[in-house]
């Protein structure tokens, strides 16, 4: 549990949700605070609006060096997210701004994660695997399926389901055959998990995105959203190993 816990130390709950009107004029003071060296992910739509173009005018302005990566594609295959990283990796951004839609949230949020753990290019997705494995195996394959959709949900619960999906898929499928078993209900698993994080408001870009004009506040997420996880989870162990057999064919 212990190499679980590095390789996902990056992932922590955000220290403050800024909204309302006049947040997108922040956006450049926050930025210089953290860091000369910054990174703005965009859609290629957005890219060419007036708040964008701003806003790298007031990056500038405060002697902030930015770099722009506008190939954001709906529902990010991982192909992208790794060429993304790859291209990140070039500049070393000290901060990295999401601008726009949930692909390019999810894009900035992989990449700030790749670049701090490089899961799959340092064997961490292996380790990870392998600690499931080894730690679920005296239980049984149930208990392996129900540990993947809890590492899952725990980091779809800090990030999207989109990043979520992306980040743990490959975790999954290493950890089923590394236990001898059939991937595909632990990638359906994946699937099913990375959508059910209702306990924070950032499991979601829509729920963040009413979290501060509904006038929620965290545990609001918290006390309604822990019964329904462990709701699904129940549903997933059921029906998944029933449609999907955990043996392999």
């Amino acid at each position: 549990m212990t190499d679980i816990a590095n390789s996902f130390g990056l992932l922590r709950l955000p220290g403050s949700i800024v909204f309302g009107d006049g947040t997108r004029s922040s956006i450049a003071r926050t930025v210089a605070t953290l860091g000369h060296r910054a990174l703005v992910v965009c859609d290629p739509f957005l890219s060419s609006c007036e708040a964008f173009t701003q806003l790298l005018e007031e990056l500038e302005a405060l002697d902030v060096v930015v770099t722009v990566d506008t190939k954001v594609v709906p529902e990010l295959p991982i192909g992208v997210v790794e060429e993304a990283i790859e291209r990140a990796g070039l500049t070393r951004p000290q901060v990295i701004v999401g601008f726009g839609g949930g692909s390019a949230l999810d894009l900035a949020k992989l990449i700030a994660l790749g670049l701090a753990h490089a899961l799959e290019a340092t064997g961490a997705a292996t380790a990870i695997a392998q600690a499931l494995v080894g730690a679920t195996t005296p239980l049984g394959p149930l208990a392996l399926l129900t540990g993947v959709y809890v590492l899952a949900l725990g980091t779809a619960s800090l990030l999207t389901n989109a990043a979520a999906a992306a980040l743990v898929f490959p975790i999954a499928i290493t950890a089923a055959r590394a236990a001898e078993l059939d991937p595909r209900p632990f990638a359906i698993t994946v699937a099913l998990a990375a959508s059910a994080a209702f306990a924070t408001p950032v499991g979601s870009n829509a729920i963040l995105l009413v979290h501060g004009p509904g006038g929620y506040r965290y545990r609001d997420f918290t006390r309604v959203g822990l019964p329904l996880n462990a709701l699904c989870l129940a549903v997933v162990l059921v029906a998944v190993p029933l449609i999907w057999p955990l043996a392999p064919a």
